[in-house]
């Protein structure tokens, strides 16, 4: 597999398949909330934390599909929203979130090269984001 986003198919694999964060990853990079967004933010066509954009799919890390409240502050229904990233954020983020989570990793970031799957998703997305 690549360091991209999209990974190399392997035999009985289709291609074209994005790669989904695993939900504890996209916790770790810490989204900002629903209320502080444009709608263009949240809705995926420019990036999440620098608002740069449009963004194309081979540009952006998809974040998947997020459910919150459209205020902290008032109760409401919760939406559904869509954020994305574009790589340098991306990159900086996820440096910035394995900086914290190793030291502290019990799943084997600290006693494994190998790392935990965070530990892991984190790397790559380091990567990513100097594309």
């Amino acid at each position: 597999m690549t360091n991209r986003t999209v990974p190399t198919p392997t035999a009985g694999e289709p291609a074209g398949i994005l790669l989904e964060l695993p939900a504890s990853v996209v916790e770790v990079l810490g989204l900002p909330a629903l209320e502080d967004l444009r709608d263009d933010q949240a809705h995926g066509r420019n990036c999440v934390w620098c608002s740069d954009g449009p963004l194309t799919v081979a540009a952006s890390v998809d974040l998947g599909e997020q459910t919150s409240p459209l205020s902290s502050t008032t109760p409401s229904a919760p939406m559904r929203w869509f954020p994305r990233a574009c790589r340098p954020c991306i990159g900086r983020r996820a440096y910035g979130a394995l900086l914290d989570h190793a030291p502290g990793c019990k799943e084997g970031c600290r006693t494994s090269a190998l790392g935990c799957e965070i530990g892991r998703t984190l790397n790559r997305l380091v990567r990513e984001g100097r594309r």
